[in-house]
This record gives structure tokens, C-alpha cells and sequence, in this order.
């Protein structure tokens, strides 16, 4: 039996089970029981252009391979997305002790990187892209100079580290130069926010007791019942053994409504399905302002899916 859990940026649970019953054959007579033929992996060579070349398969699936790097002996897991063709994981561990070592990747359903580095003996080591900021790490601490980027992947400032902990007064910023033609995008589209003084929250805490900050928590509650009563474990999903977090990103316009719906990644699509669902499905929020003033705001939402 298994139970089916499902969390979404603090908590959300779903629980669900199956039972399969084994009945033993009516007849166990020898002479009666026919072979059953060896049934072909249809999952095979599904994902053979994203492996190495030389290397050995393990084993494969609907979503995953996993094989024998030729060229480090490392085992590595990669997971995909098996209706986009693209790989969001890929997890590198050593054969003896199954310690994360060697390459390790996070990317989103359009391929750029969530996280990216390397491992050495369980502990990051070396060069780290982090998606809007890289540096290194020495044994797991960030060391050095870090850089963090904007959304167009422009150098907005700098850091230094030592052992895991900021230098007091290193921080830079850099000046961005925005050419005429980004200039004047700007200018004819409506401002979008991601950080405003009062982010928007899902409506029903509007009675409740103190400041923004406790209505933004008693919201995030509701959202969160909301979704856990709405949301359902995609079967196929089940079947196959999908886990992860699916990434989903919307604007709360100023009147409070949901729009620009878009997945950044979906692990399959049928969760994909079920997760636009369930947030179109959503009533309209209150929507963030900036001295008093409502506005648009970018929200990101992940949902983890996972079975246990």
C-alpha cells in the first residue's frame, strides 16, 4: 500500500492508497502452465540520444535512465520530462559508497539552470551556477567572489565569502546600461513587479487580526487547504513513479486575477494538466500594492509531488 503526498511551498498533503491482491493460480499443474514471454523494455531507447556515449544502461523508464559513465565509472541518474523530451535532472553518485560525487544538474523544462556544479565526496566542490548567481564552493561553503545576475543574465553585483560567510562591505553593484530599444519596450508595456510592499495573497484572511505580514501567513494557509482539496495525483503519474517539484508561474493582476499562466517545469503533462487546473480554478487573490496602490506581481508557485 502507499500513500500519496503532495507539498506545495510550506506544506500541502494528499493521501490516497491502492491495494493489488496476488491470487495463486487455479491450476499449478506443470504440464498446463505456458511460459510467458520476456517482455521488451519499451522505455529502452527512448532517452539513448542523452546519454554518453560508451556508457552502459542500467536501467530505464518512463521518466529516467539510469547508467555507467565510460568516461568517470560514476552511476547517474537522469530524470526527464517524457512528453517535452528534455532532461530537468541529472545526479551523479559514486558505485561503492553512493555519495553524491562528480556532476550534478537542475534545469528547467526550457533548459536553462536551476542549479548546476560538481560534488566531491558528498560536500560541493569547485564552480556553482546557481541560475541568478555563481561562485565557488570549498567544501560545501561558498569562497571567493560570487556574482548574481539579473533576469537577462547581467552582472548586477558582487560578493565575496569566506568560509560560507559574507566579507562585511564587499557587496558591489553594478550599473546596468539599458540600451533605447529596451528603454522604450518598457515604456509602452504595463509594469510587472516582483517585489512590492504588499505581495498578493490568496483571498479569506481579509478579517483577520494585525498586519500584512499575519494575513500573508493565515493566506498562505488557505492556499494551501485550497490546493490540497483540489489537487489529484495523476494516475499516470503514479503509475510510473513520478516525483518532483513542478514550478508554476502567474501574474496577480491589480483587480486580484490570475493571468499569464505558464509552467517553467512540469514534470510530466499530465501533472502539468492537473496543476493549471487547479490554479485557474483559484478565486481572485488580493492583489499586492505599492504605497497603497494596487499593481501586477509575478508569482511563483512549486508544487511537490511525491510518493511515499
Amino acid at each position: 500500500m502507499k500513500n500519496y503526498l503532495l507539498y506545495s511551498s510550506l506544506l500541502v498533503l494528499l493521501t490516497g492508497c491502492f491495494s493489488t491482491q496476488v491470487l495463486p493460480p487455479q491450476n499449478t499443474n506443470q504440464s498446463q502452465v505456458q511460459s510467458t514471454p520476456k517482455v521488451q523494455n519499451p522505455y529502452k531507447d527512448k532517452y539513448a540520444a542523452f546519454m554518453e556515449e560508451g556508457s552502459t544502461l542500467i536501467q530505464s523508464g518512463y521518466h529516467y535512465t539510469i547508467e555507467k559513465m565510460a568516461s568517470t565509472g560514476l552511476i547517474v541518474t537522469k530524470t526527464y520530462h517524457p512528453d517535452k523530451m528534455v532532461m530537468n535532472y541529472l545526479v551523479s553518485r559514486h558505485p561503492e559508497t553512493d555519495e553524491l560525487e562528480g556532476a550534478y544538474e537542475e534545469r528547467l523544462d526550457d533548459g536553462s539552470i536551476v542549479k548546476a556544479g560538481f560534488y566531491k565526496n558528498g560536500l560541493k566542490q569547485g564552480h556553482w551556477n546557481l541560475g541568478y548567481s555563481s561562485g565557488n564552493y570549498v567544501n560545501d561553503k561558498k569562497e571567493g567572489t560570487w556574482n548574481y545576475y539579473d533576469l537577462k543574465g547581467r552582472l548586477k553585483s558582487k560578493e565575496d565569502f569566506i568560509n560560507g560567510e559574507k566579507v562585511e562591505g564587499s557587496k558591489v553593484d553594478i550599473e546596468l546600461v539599458i540600451d533605447e530599444e529596451e528603454a522604450a519596450s518598457k515604456a509602452q508595456k504595463e509594469e510587472v513587479f516582483r517585489i512590492v510592499e504588499e505581495m498578493p495573497r490568496f483571498a479569506g484572511c481579509e478579517d483577520e487580526e494585525g498586519d500584512h505580514t499575519s494575513k500573508k501567513k493565515c493566506a498562505d494557509r488557505k492556499m494551501l487547504v485550497f490546493i490540497y482539496k483540489s489537487l489529484r495525483y495523476p494516475a499516470i503519474a503514479r503509475e510510473n513513479d513520478i516525483e518532483g517539484t513542478a514550478i508554476l508561474q502567474f501574474v496577480v493582476g491589480k483587480e486580484g486575477a490570475i493571468k499569464d499562466l505558464i509552467v517553467k517545469k512540469g514534470l510530466c503533462k499530465e501533472i502539468e494538466e492537473e496543476c493549471i487546473r487547479v490554479i485557474e480554478s483559484m478565486p481572485n487573490w488580493i492583489p499586492g500594492k505599492i504605497q497603497d496602490e494596487p499593481v501586477d506581481v509575478k508569482f511563483t508557485l512549486p508544487i511537490k509531488f511525491k510518493l511515499e
